[in-house]
């Protein structure tokens, strides 16, 4: 197979125990430091790190509560690091010890035997989600890069003392691990990460997804779904008036009343209690009249249509990708694939463009000093299967594409030439075989002359 179509894809590879990247030659200086506990951002204290524009926390809470902000981010990283090539710097390059150096590295990035492709997705979700990640260079006893892990954007915070960042897990007591900025100057002892960020422009140390416009519709949503919980869980009973006659109350047991009403019987999360009083007296008449019209199922489709729309828009993805039909464009194939155009050129490009130069210059050529080699993912290919078999055809026609870049457009092996020469020499021998037969026939035919 040809380097230039090298295609990885996600798939379960052991993890080789002898390495000529001498991770057994050069002892690691140190393993991952990241901490394998739940998540606290108040177990940073006050004083020891730059505080985020928003609390990472709630941004994570959104992309695990949200169902399209969910699908949205999920949708994005598959396509920006779904696949991707090892290609040539400089074309006809054939396969060498950079290659190979460059592949047995891809192929065990760390001990624990992650799939690249697996620890590139994490990277992304993380960018999607919370507007950052952090990527962590394990060194060997030699200084030479060893081994890569992701590091939970949630759980890293800027270091407000020193050039670097912490690392934060609850349940560890006052336990932090520090970070040293990627050689950067620092004297701390420590691992380094490569922080990649999403701009943010009220933030100089973090980025920020591109979906905050949509924070709002999010917590309306989540509101939306708790409020009609609680309508259903209290058997639907809707916002009431108290009217009471015939008792007079107190102004103490007005007043605890009233505490009572707003601590238990207001705010979505109390929304559809029933109050239960008694003691006011004999003679006491109450009376409950509905204040609130009642919420027809309507309004709750239409009112989360509108928060889906708008978080799908704040992601820029075309709706049909998530396979959401837009009302009046059932038929317009031009207009989806018009949309789909601009989300690979605005969306999906620059993003690949972002983590290729991450990875080819400070990983590859910097630590691994490989400079024949490069990693490309996949475009996002939007054409029609039929268009694009008409392309593939026309172009063959033309002699502008050979056999076997048609089959790699098409996502096939090249073809064994081997194979091929062997059935084509199969069928002239075969030929030859049928040509003799037929001149011993025509030799046993007289000629006219002896007739």
């Amino acid at each position: 197979m040809g380097a230039q179509q090298r295609i990885r894809r996600k798939e379960n590879k052991p993890n080789p125990k002898i390495s000529v990247f001498e991770k057994s030659v050069a002892p690691l200086l140190k393993m991952s430091g990241q901490i394998q506990d739940p998540f606290s951002e108040a177990d940073f204290g006050h004083e020891d790190f730059i505080r985020p524009p928003y609390p990472l926390t709630i941004l994570l809470d959104f992309y695990e509560d949200n169902t399209w902000n969910n699908a949205c981010i999920n949708l994005k990283a598959n396509l920006v690091c779904g696949q991707y090539e090892i290609m040539p710097v400089n074309e006809g390059q054939k396969e060498d010890a950079e290659f190979n150096k460059l592949m047995e590295f891809i192929e065990s990035p760390n001990e624990e035997g992650e799939d690249f492709l697996d620890l590139l997705n994490k990277l992304w979700v993380d960018t999607e989600a919370v507007g950052n990640f952090y990527l962590e260079v394990v060194r060997n006893g030699l200084g030479e890069l060893a081994e890569l892990y992701h590091v939970p954007a949630h759980t890293v915070m800027k270091a407000k003392l020193k050039p670097g960042y912490w690392h934060k897990r609850s349940g560890v007591g006052a336990k932090k691990v520090y970070f040293k900025p990627y050689q950067k100057q620092d004297m701390n002892m420590g691992n380094e990460v490569i922080h990649h960020k999403n701009y943010f422009p009220a933030s100089k140390y973090y980025g920020m997804p591109d979906y905050m416009p949509a924070l709002g519709a999010m917590a309306l949503d989540r509101n939306a779904i708790l409020f009609n919980n609680s309508y259903f869980a209290n058997s639907g009973m809707m916002g009431m008036i108290m009217l009471i006659k015939g008792a007079e109350l107190n102004p103490q047991s007005r007043q605890e009343l009233k505490n009572m009403v707003q601590g238990n019987y207001t705010g979505v999360d109390n929304a559809h209690r029933m109050a239960i009083i008694d003691d006011l007296g004999e003679g006491a008449d109450i009376k409950i009249e509905k204040v609130m019209e009642t919420i027809r199922d309507m309004s709750f489709q239409q009112m989360r249509k509108f928060d889906r729309d708008e978080i799908i828009a704040s992601h820029h993805v075309p709706p049909k990708m998530l396979h959401v039909a837009e009302a009046g464009r059932l038929g317009d194939s031009n207009d989806g694939y018009n949309q789909m155009k601009m989300f690979k050129i605005f969306e999906i490009d620059p993003s690949q463009r972002r983590l290729e130069n991450i990875l080819n210059r400070k990983i590859i050529e910097g630590e691994l000093g490989i400079v024949n080699w490069k990693i490309k993912f996949v475009d996002l290919d939007i054409r029609d299967p039929k268009d694009l078999s008409e392309e593939i055809w026309g172009d063959l026609d033309k002699m502008i594409l050979e056999v076997d870049e048609a089959r790699a457009m098409r996502g096939r092996e090249p073809l064994d030439k081997s194979a091929i020469k062997k059935n084509n020499q199969e069928k002239i021998n075969d030929l030859l075989k049928i040509a003799d037969i037929l001149e011993k026939k025509l030799n046993e035919i007289p000629d006219l002359e002896e007739l």
